[in-house]
């Protein structure tokens, strides 16, 4: 605007140095906090500065996500390293933008040293699984998600006994056992936890297996569809040998009516035949007996000019003589 023009009073050369303004942010919160594998112990807070969290026998560190409310804040994470069993402290530094303020946010992470052996004792549900792919609540197992290949065993995690898979020829304490659960990231199935390094994995049938289920329910949909389409192919069948039964009568039918009016028509030739020939004999005999009238009309006239005409003569010369 016009308050901020600057009038000048003499022309030349100068020069003008800008000096940005000083950091002077006090913020050294986290924006958010958290961790992997575990959880932590309570929903992060910017103003709470100690958690605690539970890690397995051979989790040597955590992966940590902790950045700042202030973008110009720093970051400096130490103590996550080289984890031994029992209670190990992970601090979270943050100095804010003045590089004067300075929070501390303290991790307690408690290694465990048991690892997970099959008993027989109470199995409880939504024990917590806490692996370096996966942090599984686990489930009871329905009846329907059983699987093939696999038997009911229990694990004892955490001092918890839970309700797990193992395999069929499984004996003594399995390396890996199937466990069913929800992961935090909602998903619901079945997970693979193996006991030698602490992982958790989705878990998705052998292939093989699958495709023989895939092919078996492919086989029970068919024979469903086969089984409901075979009233309607009877009756199509059935219909269909109707009309050709019916289709061979009309033309059996039309083929004798088409023979018997050949031998009528034949017939009717025949007939005609006989009919010109008699026609023919007729006007034969008839012209025959014509000129044989005709003829003894002549032989009449010849007989007459003979005997008549002479004796006409002979009365003219009488009357000649008188």
């Amino acid at each position: 605007n016009n308050n901020d023009l600057v009038n000048i009073t003499k022309t030349g050369t100068s020069t003008i140095i800008i000096k940005a303004a000083n950091k002077t942010s006090k913020n050294a919160n986290l924006k958010s906090l958290s961790i992997t594998p575990g959880e932590l112990d309570k929903s992060f807070d910017p103003a709470v500065l100690d958690y605690n969290t539970e890690v397995n026998a051979d989790c040597l560190k955590l992966v940590i996500d902790a950045p700042p409310e202030d973008s110009d804040a720093t970051v400096k994470i130490t103590g996550n390293d080289n984890f031994q069993v029992g209670n190990n402290r992970v601090t979270i530094s943050v100095v804010a933008a003045n590089n004067i303020t300075t929070k501390n946010y303290n991790i307690i992470v408690n290694k465990l040293d048991t690892g997970t052996t099959m008993g027989q004792t109470e199995v409880i549900d939504g024990i917590k699984l806490i692996g370096r792919e996966y942090r599984v609540t686990t489930m009871p197992i329905p009846e329907d998600q059983m699987l093939e290949g696999y038997k009911l065993g229990q694990a004892n995690i955490n001092n918890n006994n839970i309700e797990v898979l193992v395999a069929n020829n499984a004996v003594g304490t399995p390396e890996t056992f199937l466990c069913y659960g929800i992961s935090d990231k909602q998903e619901v199935g079945w997970f693979r936890y193996d006991n030698v390094d602490g992982t958790i994995q989705r878990y998705f049938e052998d292939s093989s297996v699958q495709e023989v289920q895939n092919i078996k329910l492919e086989y029970t949909n068919l024979a469903e569809k086969y089984k409901n389409l075979v009233p309607r192919y009877n009756l199509l069948f059935k219909i269909t040998v109707g009309v050709a039964v019916l289709a061979l009568i009309l033309f059996i039918a039309l083929l004798v009516n088409l023979l018997k009016s050949n031998k009528n028509n034949n017939n009717r030739f025949y007939e005609d035949d006989e009919d010109d020939e008699d026609d023919d004999f007729y006007t034969s005999r008839t012209s025959s007996l014509k000129n044989k009238r005709i003829n003894e009309d002549e032989d009449e006239d010849d007989d007459y000019n003979k005997n008549v005409r002479p004796r006409a003569n002979i009365d003219e010369e009488i009357e000649d003589l008188d």
